[in-house]
């Protein structure tokens, strides 16, 4: 024989209160037994728990042989979560005082139906001073406000209302409480009212971002020339001769800082808020650029108005001559004067430089006279030369910027047949004879089939030189002329290898026009070297970018890079491409990549290839 113990748990309709976040459940315990009469003693050997607490003992009661008999019918308040969820366990202990029965126990969980408790926000990122929509998910009934806080910064979002969408602008003053940072999370606490009740608060994170209007501002910008030799009065900037100082005012918005100011103008750069540009190095129309950028990493273009940069070169002759000449000017060999002419022509500076042109000489070893103004395209005659002596005239045309170029004639002395030095210890023929202990000709020689043009032959020690030293000594200078002829090839070789490299960086300047081909004058193994600017597109921050199609069989022999960002042109940083100088590539393609993070900047790539 014996008796089974029911447990029943069921929910009150209706007793769920939001506002203390309770509700209730009725409790019944049963048994039925099948034969016998059992009965239970004492109130400590029966009870209800609820959550793993006691909640009620039961009563002893008698119970008869084949009957169900109530031993506890109740209802008790349940507290739910915090989130208004709410399972709640409910056991029942029964022991029933005979030998045959003892204890009989049971047990089940039931989940509650959820409270309604704070409502929900969901917010996108959002722009300050831009307006976003924020949704609110609440019960009916119920009420909310929601308040956000950045920093020292606190404000209103939604007053207390119903409203399940609302349009919120974000003061763009909160950009000072994210400092140098470009974006940051301000929280919004969202509180729920059940009537006049507070049942809940809510923070949730805001992401927001500063707009690029609160980028720096370039609020004034003066620019000077520092011409040097150029005259102020000119107010002209010429390449090679003026450089640009500047100063920027210029300041961060919204607590952030100027951490960059770079100035630009003619191909010469200068960093800060004020400096001095190198010499300008290109001549053309330029307009003065400046950049700046905030701790942000935000920048701000200023463009000034153009500035025309002239030309210059030395000044250049175009004619020049010096010889020895009779009081007329006339050319003569015998004369002991000197006739001098040139013209010249210098760069115009749009009209303002000028050229001058002098003159001076002196006796072969001697100082140099004083200088002589000549006059464009007319003869000069200049007295006092010794028919004995020679003499070297110096012709140098100069600027008014401090330019110059010069040109140097010998000035023989006069013509005779032979001469024979006072004393005897020097001899010429042609001319006069001007050193002691040397033999001097004016005249090609021909010593014994050795053909010698402008030499003279020393003595040593008052002794003759023998014919065989003297064809030693020759011998020796020819091949220390070979051996500099070497030098000065291999030095020429170089130079011109570094003006092609200068060339190429200045063919891989973004002023060239996209997708035209450029014949550059170069030669790379006989074959002439064109080049081309190909917009590549934007660059992603990968380690293999996009190709680009370029015309199949181009021999590649350089490439240079560019990146075009926002506001202004910079180098491409550690780029690389799987095309090295003397690739032939047998495909069109062409793949760079980068190990910067450049993505969305816009690459331009000069190509220089032969075909």
């Amino acid at each position: 024989m014996g008796a089974v113990l029911n447990l029943t748990v069921t929910p009150v309709a209706d007793s769920c209160s939001v506002a203390h976040n309770t509700s209730q459940v009725a409790i019944v315990v049963k048994i039925t037994t099948d034969s016998g009469t059992y009965s239970q003693t004492g109130r400590t050997l029966g009870r209800v728990l609820i959550d793993g607490a006691e909640a009620a003992s039961l009563d002893g009661k008698w119970v008869y042989i084949n009957t169900t008999t109530t031993l506890y019918d109740a209802v008790h308040t349940v507290t739910h979560e915090a989130d208004g969820s709410k399972s709640v366990t409910v056991a029942a202990e029964f022991n029933v005082n005979t030998p045959m029965t003892g204890l009989r126990t049971a047990q089940t969980t039931i989940a509650l139906p959820r409270i309604p408790r704070c409502a929900a926000l969901t917010a996108p990122v959002c722009t300050l001073g831009q307006a976003a929509t924020l949704t609110f998910s609440g019960a009916e009934g119920l009420t909310w406000a929601a308040d956000y806080r950045l920093g020292d910064a606190a404000g209103t979002v939604l007053s207390r209302g119903m409203e399940k969408s609302v349009e919120w602008t974000p003061p763009v003053s909160l950009a000072r409480e994210l400092g140098s940072a470009g974006e940051g999370q301000a929280t919004v606490t969202v509180t729920t009212w059940s009537g006049e009740t507070v049942i809940g608060t809510q923070d949730y994170p805001v992401t927001l971002l500063v707009p690029d209007s609160l980028a720096p501002q370039v609020t004034a910008v003066a620019v000077s020339f520092q011409s040097g030799s150029v005259p102020q009065a000119w107010n002209a900037a010429v390449k090679g001769k003026t450089a640009l100082s500047y100063a920027v005012t210029a300041q961060g918005q919204e607590g952030a800082t100027v951490t960059l100011c770079r100035f630009t103008c003619g191909g010469a750069a200068a960093e800060g808020l004020a400096g001095t540009t190198p010499l300008l190095p290109q001549a053309g129309t330029f307009r003065p650029r400046v950049t700046v950028t905030d701790s942000r990493g935000k920048t701000a273009v200023w463009e000034g108005e153009a500035i025309t940069v002239h030309d210059y070169a030395a000044p250049a002759f175009t004619h020049s001559a010096a010889f020895r000449a009779g009081s007329d000017g006339q050319a003569d060999d015998s004369g002991t004067c000197a006739a001098v002419t040139a013209s010249a022509v210098c760069s115009p500076v749009d009209g303002h430089n000028t050229v001058s042109l002098r003159g001076r000489y002196r006796a072969v070893g001697g100082s140099w006279s004083g200088y002589t103004a000549l006059a464009q395209g007319e003869t000069a005659v200049l007295s006092g030369f010794s028919v004995g002596a020679s003499y070297q005239m110096e012709v140098e045309a100069v600027d008014a910027l401090g330019g110059s170029r010069a040109v140097v004639y010998s000035i023989p002395t006069a013509a005779v047949a032979f001469h024979l030095r006072e004393g005897g210890c020097g001899a010429a023929f042609g001319k006069y004879a001007e050193h002691d202990g040397w033999l001097e000709s004016e005249w090609s020689v021909d010593l014994r089939g050795n053909r010698l043009t402008g030499l003279a032959a020393p003595q040593e020690d008052g002794d003759a030189v023998p014919l065989q030293t003297l064809d030693a000594r020759l011998e020796t200078a020819a091949q220390a002329s070979q051996a500099q002829l070497q030098q000065h090839t291999e030095r020429i070789a170089a130079l011109e290898e570094e003006t092609a490299a200068l060339e190429a960086q200045l063919s891989a300047a973004p002023d060239m026009v996209l997708g035209v081909e450029y014949l550059t004058g170069e030669k790379w193994n006989g074959a002439p070297v064109y080049a081309m600017v190909v917009d590549y597109g934007a660059l992603p921050n990968s380690t293999e970018a996009e190709n680009y199609a370029l015309p199949a069989g181009l021999h590649i022999i350089d490439m240079r890079g560019f990146a075009v960002g926002a506001s202004y042109i910079i180098p491409i940083p550690g780029y690389y491409a799987v095309e090295n100088m003397g690739y032939t590539r047998a495909t069109g393609n062409l793949w760079i990549s980068t190990t910067w993070d450049l993505s969305g900047y816009q690459a331009y790539i000069t190509v220089k290839y032969t075909k």
